[in-house]
């Protein structure tokens, strides 16, 4: 592999690891946000309408590690 090459790849893990290591901080910081504009739904605003859905954008996979039992 060419030197370039594989100085970009080395500074692509570091930036992922760093990424992941920020991850559950980031996570707990839309927690909160969470909780802070359930404060918004009694008013009906458009506010409190729009977040849910920007919220499905930016997690639709769910979230958590924890398998679910299986069904029997």
């Amino acid at each position: 592999m060419q030197p370039a090459v594989r100085k970009t790849i080395s500074e692509r893990t570091l930036s992922g690891a760093a990424m992941e290591d920020l991850l559950p901080d980031l996570m707990d910081e839309l927690h909160a946000l969470d909780e802070a504009l359930k404060a918004f739904k009694p008013l009906d605003c458009p506010l409190y309408d729009g977040y849910p859905q920007g919220r499905q954008r930016l997690n639709p996979g769910g979230g958590g590690g924890k398998e679910k039992p299986a069904a029997t």
